[in-house]
């Protein structure tokens, strides 16, 4: 079992600061916008590993 980083859409500057703090790589993930704003995440496999989503909440910088 790794520990995996997901970075969301927000900061994927922190997420690889995060990755890189725990000596691992980021897990490599996409997102598909429709029309009508919602997204859909897609992610490599992660079965079994430990993962971790990294999407702050505010603005970078803030």
């Amino acid at each position: 079992m790794s520990t995996r980083i997901v970075s969301g859409t927000a900061h994927r500057t922190l997420a690889e600061a995060v990755a890189s703090a725990l000596d691992t790589e980021l897990a490599a993930c996409g997102v598909e916008r429709f029309p009508d704003g919602e997204l859909r995440p897609v992610v490599e496999r992660v079965r079994g590993d430990d993962v971790y989503v990294v999407q702050p909440t505010g603005p970078p910088g803030g």
